[in-house]
């Protein structure tokens, strides 16, 4: 994706502060397991709610804490956090996976909301 695209949606997110991932499981052409992931926010200047991608993140495993760790570094990679994010939606894993990632997702949220306090 270009960088000065993704800069675009990221600026978008940052300004409307809150935020969900919506995540879908993918094997490329080499049989690689990726996460896709996307995001959905309110585009503030426009009043509308936006759906965009963001990118693959490969995966090591589709276990539910490769997947939490892989959410987790690309969100800090792209300056996203934790504590703004207000939805997750998942598709493509198993249940446990699911369970697993979302747990700990919001179980960290929690803290931060909670430390601010």
């Amino acid at each position: 994706m270009g960088e000065q695209v993704r800069s675009s949606i990221l600026l978008r997110i940052k300004k409307a502060k809150y935020f969900s991932i919506l995540c879908d499981k993918t094997t490329d052409s080499a049989k690689m397991e990726q996460l896709t992931l996307c995001v959905r926010c309110v585009d503030v200047e426009k009043f509308m709610i936006r759906e965009d991608f963001l990118g693959f993140v490969e995966m090591e495993s589709t276990r539910g804490l490769e997947i939490k760790k892989g959410i987790v570094a690309e969100l800090s990679r792209m300056g996203l956090s934790l504590s703004n994010l207000c939805g997750q939606g998942y598709d493509g894993y198993g249940w446990s996976s699911q369970r697993c990632t979302c747990n700990y997702i919001k179980r960290t949220t929690f803290r931060i909301l909670h430390s601010l306090l």
